[in-house]
């Protein structure tokens, strides 16, 4: 079987092509089955006190572009702080977790090998402007697709 030719794209971050990941924005700007499988772009705008506690993945790396904010990486035993043009790549099976020291910040996330755009998208609520917080119920969605998805919690985690 061969697969389909890859095909040039654009797709730009607005309210039409985002949606809400625990009431933040998000887009995947580039999907993994538009790549052949090779990588998954992600563009995200986190808030501070809805970090991801410490984990790892066991599928795909991570890389961070950080394009506005500042932001504290723990990875394994090093901490990395962050600003604005600085980015980070998080190889699979190291534990690892983030904390924002701004309000917000902007990001671009590369996972390499794709696929794993979709625990977002699984996760994923229409746009809104004034999203309602994180419920409960999205936590526990949240914990049973990391299973699925291959992520491994770590505990204890960073403070």
């Amino acid at each position: 079987m061969t697969s389909a030719p890859l095909r040039p794209l654009t797709r730009r971050a607005g309210p039409e092509t985002s949606h809400l990941y625990l009431s933040q924005q998000q887009t995947v700007l580039i999907r993994s089955e538009e790549t052949g499988g090779a990588f998954a772009l992600i563009e995200e705008l986190v808030q501070a006190g809805l970090e991801p506690p410490a984990h790892l993945h066991t599928r795909e790396d991570e890389s961070f572009y950080l394009l506005e904010g500042e932001v504290e990486f723990q990875v394994g035993d090093v901490t990395y702080d962050m600003a604005r043009g600085d980015c980070v790549f998080l190889p699979r099976g190291i534990p690892h977790a983030f904390k924002l020291r701004s309000p917000t910040a902007h990001m671009l996330v590369l996972l390499t090998p794709g696929g794993f755009e979709r625990f977002f998208l699984t996760l994923a609520r229409p746009w809104a402007n004034d999203p309602a917080p994180p419920t409960p119920e999205d936590f526990t969605q949240l914990l049973t697709e990391a299973r699925r998805y291959g992520i491994e919690w770590v505990v204890p985690g960073p403070a």
